[in-house]
């Protein structure tokens, strides 16, 4: 009888935690949005939180936003949720304000979404919405988005100042750093990478800079996040460096490429077309 009440005891305790656990992930159904003011261009994203409604800019304060836009049918994208995870718990708080915009394509992806948060450990604010919503509700739309993974930075006089493609931790700690210590002009990214042809075929070639004489290592991932080619290459700063990658045996798709040249991260997507 005593073991019976302590096994009833042990599932109440399973049951209860994690139950509890699952309420205390920040995930918001978006419910709307207001279009950027004049002379600014970030439109304000607005949800539901404790029976009260916020938004994004209220929430931010005086702060820079990291808005990020991903989806759980991404893989590429949910890989690279706990990189912004480690950004968010090592930046300032009182600087930097993290959020999340989930694109999802039905309302039936909730539950994957729940766990792609709980799972990676996501401890900032996250909103999601679907793609059948009305227009109105496509965030991704009022930023210019056309695809995921995307970060945008917002500094604090609601200016889109930075989109970063590589959400690696040390390329996302080194851009930020960059954009809220230096003086940004209008120009926006300046890194210097190029990728062709896009589409490509049998071969795809980048050009890019290296800060440092090291290896570059060259990836190319597919839509659910797996690694399909991986290239090393000797780099040498102060010049532009090719690296070459043959594509045979790989399917017509989009795919994403990322370079680390151990000072620099660039990423981005291609197209492969046979």
């Amino acid at each position: 009888m005593n073991y019976l009440k302590h096994t009833i005891l042990i599932l109440c305790c399973l049951i209860f935690c994690g139950n509890s656990l699952y309420s205390q992930i920040k995930l918001y159904p978006l419910e709307k949005i207001t279009p950027a003011e004049a002379g600014t261009d970030a439109a304000n994203l607005y949800w539901t939180e404790d029976g009260n409604e916020t938004s994004m800019f209220e929430k931010a304060g005086d702060r820079t936003i990291v808005l990020s836009f991903w989806g759980t049918w991404c893989g590429f994208c949910v890989r690279h949720t706990p990189d912004l995870e480690k950004a968010y718990q090592n930046l300032p708080k009182e600087k930097y304000y993290f959020i999340n915009a989930v694109g999802e394509y039905t309302k039936e992806s909730e539950s994957a979404l729940r766990t792609a948060i709980e799972t990676n450990n996501v401890t900032f604010d996250n909103v999601w919405y679907t793609f059948d919503d009305e227009d109105s509700m496509q965030a991704h739309a009022f930023y210019g988005v056309s695809e995921f993974i995307t970060t945008l930075v917002i500094t604090t006089d609601r200016k889109v100042r930075f989109d970063i493609k590589d959400v690696l931790y040390k390329g996302l700690i080194d851009s930020l750093d960059q954009i809220t210590s230096v003086e940004i002009s209008d120009d926006g990214d300046k890194a210097m990478v190029a990728a062709y042809p896009n589409p490509f075929s049998d071969i795809l070639v980048f050009k890019y800079n290296a800060g440092n004489d090291d290896e570059a290592i060259i990836e190319l991932f597919d839509q659910l996040g797996n690694v399909v080619s991986t290239n090393r290459e000797n780099v040498s700063s102060g010049k532009e460096n090719t690296s070459i990658i043959e594509t045979t045996g790989l399917n017509s798709g989009i795919y994403y490429y990322r370079i680390n040249t151990g000072k620099e991260f660039y990423s981005g997507r291609v197209i492969l077309s046979r």
